[in-house]
C-alpha cells in the first residue's frame, strides 16, 4: 500500500524546484568537472547527474517511509 504513495511524493517534491533550476544545477555540477556546454560530455555528465540525485532521492524517500513505519509500530527508530 505504502508504495502507491511514492509516485505522488516524487511528484510533489520535484514540483519544488523548476525544470530549469534542476538543469541548471546540473549543468553547474557539469563545468566544474571542465565539461563545456553543448557537448557529448556536457550531456552525459547531466543525464548522469539527473539519473544519480533520481536514485538519491527515492532512496531518501524509502528510507523516510520505513522510519515512518516503524514509529507507527512503535518500535525505536534508527
Amino acid at each position: 500500500m505504502r508504495w502507491l504513495a511514492v509516485p505522488f511524493l516524487i511528484l510533489a517534491l520535484a514540483a519544488c524546484e523548476s525544470d530549469k533550476e534542476r538543469r541548471q544545477d546540473a549543468m553547474n555540477y557539469c563545468k566544474g568537472y571542465g565539461f563545456r556546454p553543448d557537448t557529448n560530455g556536457m550531456d552525459y555528465c547531466m543525464q548522469k547527474y539527473a539519473s544519480t540525485r533520481e536514485q538519491q532521492f527515492e532512496d531518501d524517500s524509502e528510507a523516510q517511509m520505513d522510519a515512518d513505519d516503524m514509529a507507527l509500530m512503535g518500535a525505536p527508530c534508527c
